[in-house]
């Protein structure tokens, strides 16, 4: 949509646009907030494309709309399920009904309730507003951000007020919230801590790995994903730094973070070189399995938080250059695949021009995400992997979360 139509003439690049995010977009307008040009047209495009909603010109019973009805009215701004509940049952409806309602309430908008989850179920907002409005008090508090992204749990009531003339929130539900926020991969618990890592709010400077200054363990392998996205899909590493806190040690800044699997005897490391291209890293005996988790756990997050998104994987060309530095072509992992489909056993590399196995390169993105398809890692020198990546890893004194 542009603005200010009668004030300047629009040239739009629609069919570019359109080339670059398909059936994301749905047409193009041009208005004019002042004289009212154009804004009768877009709301008729907008309810009609509106009115192809899942949902959308659904009759419901009279039960039904009273008991909608009369829900919505509530002044406050959440109620438990019991009360909703409740009233659905006083308009006669079963409980199956009433399951329905809420789900169908939820996917229109009009409250948020999230049945599937034990945490959550027990809540129903009526003011969507009221619960943003609280997340938004977290990402956009000082001391945590201070505090490199810690939550501290004491806090909560400063962030959350019980009382006050804006917005409030007694502190019986600070657990839902925590809850939702861990839910939708915005903070997790820290270990033995009253605490939460808030990952929007680490900070911008990359920690020194401790892969930076030391070589790689004997008997590890490294391999490596390049993953190119079409367009910024803004917060990726913080999703993906509360996806993986299990793998956690403490290393993550704003634009990448460093993981162990201690069973796996794997470090890995996820960093946004720029806002369209993140890497994956691997080292480990078997680096296959954990790249493999790694991957799957990009692809799903990028086709749940961002539909339409485009994005290519590739792997990078083992060669290294005459000055033993390692070669900067990239290999696209569909053009692998299309060479094993015709048996072409090489292809050569767009920057070093040499010849490189298609099987090997491929053996680099198997899809190794089941343990069983890893190499048993029972013992390394007749030790447990774990306490040597711990002891190889650490500090002296140190811990592992």
């Amino acid at each position: 949509m542009a603005t200010y139509g009668d004030e300047h003439s629009i040239e739009l690049d629609y069919p570019g646009l359109k080339r670059k995010f398909g059936d994301l977009l749905l047409g193009h307008y041009t208005i004019d907030n002042k004289s009212g040009n154009g804004i009768r047209e877009l709301r008729h495009a907008i309810a009609a494309h509106a009115a192809q909603l899942p949902q959308m010109g659904s009759l419901l019973s009279v039960p039904w709309l009273t008991a909608r009805n009369e829900i919505l009215a509530r002044p406050e701004p959440q109620i438990g399920y019991d009360l909703f509940q409740s009233t659905c049952e006083r308009h006669g409806l079963t409980i199956q009904e009433t399951e329905t309602l809420a789900s169908l309430l939820h996917d229109l908008g009009h409250i948020i309730h999230y049945a599937e989850d034990e945490g959550l179920r027990d809540v129903v907002v009526l003011q969507p507003e009221w619960l943003t409005k609280a997340i938004g008090y977290v990402l956009e508090d000082r001391p945590t951000r201070l505090a490199r992204g810690v939550l501290l749990h004491e806090r909560l009531k400063e962030i959350w007020p019980s009382e006050g003339s804006g917005p409030v929130y007694p502190a019986r539900y600070h657990p839902y919230f925590l809850r939702l926020m861990e839910k939708f991969d915005v903070s997790y618990r820290l270990a033995d801590e009253e605490a939460s890592l808030v990952a929007q709010l680490v900070p911008f400077e990359r920690p020194e790995l401790r892969w930076d200054r030391r070589p790689m363990m004997p008997g590890f392998r490294s391999l490596t994903l390049v993953c190119r996205l079409a367009e910024p899909a803004p917060g990726i590493i913080a999703w993906l730094t509360v996806r993986h806190h299990r793998f956690s040690i403490g290393q993550h800044w704003r634009h990448g973070v460093f993981l162990v699997h201690w069973a796996y005897a794997s470090e890995g490391l996820l960093e946004l070189l720029d806002d369209r291209q993140l890497t994956v890293t691997v080292r480990a005996p078997s680096p296959e399995y954990f790249l493999g988790v790694l991957r799957d756990s990009i692809e799903e997050l990028i086709q749940r938080r961002w539909q339409g998104l485009s994005y290519d994987l590739f792997v990078p060309c083992p060669a290294v250059t005459r000055d033993k530095l390692p070669c900067r072509g990239l290999f696209l992992v569909q053009s692998l695949l299309m060479c094993r489909e015709r048996s072409k056993l090489t292809m050569d590399c767009p920057v070093c021009t040499e010849p490189q196995d298609v099987a090997a390169l491929r053996r680099q993105v198997a899809d190794s995400a089941n343990p069983k398809a890893a190499r048993p890692l029972l013992t390394l020198g007749g030790v447990d992997p774990a306490t040597v990546l711990s002891r190889w890893l650490l500090p002296a004194g140190g811990s592992s979360q």
